[in-house]
């Protein structure tokens, strides 16, 4: 059996979408599950509607998710050249061949006569289709109107009435009647080619085993099959993937969802959660599994295996898995994941997050278990970096429900002296924080063994004011966060006032204790 040869063929005329992403990602497991190779593939024909930004949005979109080809742009290989458009001659010299065994005509007809013709056939079989007025031409007729210089197109000419059938790997045999088929266009006016006959002739040129596209591309994989025997080549298997459907059922549309592949990426979202959900759009790990490592589903993807009917886009599952594999990745990979909306953002610099690792890697594992996308953090944490704070409706409240609170908030901070908290960044030590690990897990103390109190040591002491004062432990911390982030949501209180530090915290607390005084008058 000759080894499998698959490909991606992106048009560059837009970004790189879902629909298209899923496809070269199936393309990709079923090469690397039987040792085959991927071929990138750029059908640029359309030279008008091609451009630069598009293609490097599709190589772009296509290094993110981790699918590598073995042949293509950038790297080359024995079957090239890869972009259509360097291909020309090679169309040409198929439809001379086509036009001489009289499998091809030359249609002289205008677009008015066209479509007269479209409107009888209409009436008179139920179907608008190019009545073949010039396929009978007398070769003459045919003479003349080439040396008038007479404009004309290319049609294949379809070969007997019959049904054809065509083997699916997905959808299984289906048969197909000539009469309903169009003699359709291989070349314009103009001399340049069209979609089913650049794309059958490079799949025979470069070995292509199997095609593996959307189900919306089966009628062309039915003109490209008669094209191939027409001119004696091979035809590859087909695989045509059940189409992604929005959640009312209808085919996906911008409207919908974004379709646009990196912008997934630019919104932070993991690049391996989207394979992962990728390939559940249409592909089941099994019954039981629905988180797995691209390798697991290379090691068990099977064409046959993927479903014949539409998969709905499910955002709420999209979001639930990348917040999965968020919780999934080590402190230092989530670091890396989220530098750079920090920078983006404006909170730190690269220097400044190499610098201060640990207390970054702190701060957002605090966070770790609250997003789903990368750029959650940033609006999560700016109040760290923030010299002064806005409270919520909320948060005020929290601070105002009583007239104790200021006695309260006081008392806590006069606790705070007898402690040794960490300074504040940017002038915070980087030893405060090499030995404690945030968030906090109380079944498994982490005491540090530094010079600092650590998040627990300050839990223990607050609880200390409370018991002074006689309240309840929630009447203390619910203002002390008010005061220290202006929101009542966040990580464990205690971590916070570790990862502030002693001059925030301070200048927090007295915040607070100013504004309540300002209320009081």
């Amino acid at each position: 059996m000759a080894q499998v040869r698959v490909r991606f063929a992106p048009s560059p005329t837009g970004p790189l979408h879902i629909g298209g992403a899923r496809t070269a990602l199936y393309n990709f497991m079923f090469a690397r599950s039987v040792g085959g190779s991927f071929i990138l593939r750029i059908d640029d024909t359309d030279k008008a509607r091609s451009t630069e930004e598009s293609l490097a949005n599709i190589l772009s979109g296509l290094r993110w998710l981790g699918i590598d080809w073995d042949e293509g742009p950038e790297k080359g290989g024995e079957f090239g050249p890869y972009f259509q458009s360097e291909r020309m001659s090679r169309y040409q010299e198929r439809v001379d061949r086509l036009l001489s065994e009289n499998k091809a005509y030359r249609c002289f007809c205008s677009p008015e006569r066209i479509q007269e013709g479209r409107e009888r056939m209409r009436e008179e079989c139920g179907l608008a289709m190019y009545d073949r007025h010039c396929r009978s031409l007398p070769p003459e007729e045919v003479e003349k109107k080439l040396s008038e210089g007479v404009p004309y197109t290319v049609r294949f000419a379809i070969q007997g009435e019959g049904k054809v059938r065509i083997q699916d790997k997905i959808k299984g045999l289906v048969e197909v009647d000539l009469r309903q088929m169009d003699d359709w266009v291989m070349l314009r006016a103009d001399g340049s080619p069209l979609y089913n006959l650049c794309s059958a002739l490079d799949d025979a040129d470069m070995k292509i085993t199997h095609i593996i596209r959307g189900e919306e591309h089966f009628m062309n994989g039915v003109k490209q099959m008669l094209l191939l025997e027409a001119l004696g080549e091979t035809v590859p298997e087909f695989a045509h993937l059940p189409l992604i459907l929005g959640k009312n059922g209808k085919k996906l549309s911008k409207r919908m969802a974004q379709t646009n592949l990196l912008d997934y990426r630019d919104q932070g979202y993991p690049a391996n959660a989207l394979v992962n959900f990728f390939t559940l759009l249409g592909w089941g790990f099994d019954a039981e599994r629905e988180i797995f490592s691209v390798q697991e589903a290379i090691e068990r993807f099977r064409l046959e295996d993927v479903g014949k009917s539409g998969s709905i886009l499910d955002e709420d599952k999209l979001a639930w898995m990348c917040g999965m594999y968020i919780r999934k990745q080590s402190r230092e990979e989530f670091l890396a994941n989220v530098a750079p909306w920090l920078v983006k953002e404006g909170l730190a610099t690269e220097e400044q997050i190499t610098e201060s690792k640990d207390w970054f890697a702190n701060l957002l594992a605090c966070d770790q278990e609250r997003v789903r996308k990368y750029e959650e953090i940033p609006p999560k944490i700016a109040h760290y970096f923030k010299d002064s704070l806005e409270y919520d409706k909320k948060a005020w409240k929290n601070l105002n429900k009583s007239e104790e609170i200021s006695a309260l908030l006081e008392a806590w901070l006069e606790s705070l002296g007898r402690l040794r908290l960490p300074p504040s960044w940017p002038n915070r030590p980087r030893e405060a924080d090499v030995q404690v690990l945030l968030p906090t897990d109380k079944d498994k103390p982490n005491t540090g063994g530094g010079e600092y109190a650590t998040p627990l040591e300050l839990e223990e002491a607050a609880r200390a004011v409370a018991e002074a004062k006689g309240v309840g432990f929630g009447k203390l911390v619910h203002p002390i966060r008010a005061a220290l982030t202006g929101t009542t949501m966040g990580p464990s209180l205690f971590d916070i006032v570790y990862l502030l530090g002693k001059e925030k915290v301070e200048k927090r607390v007295g915040a607070a204790l100013k504004a309540l005084a300002q209320k009081a008058d």
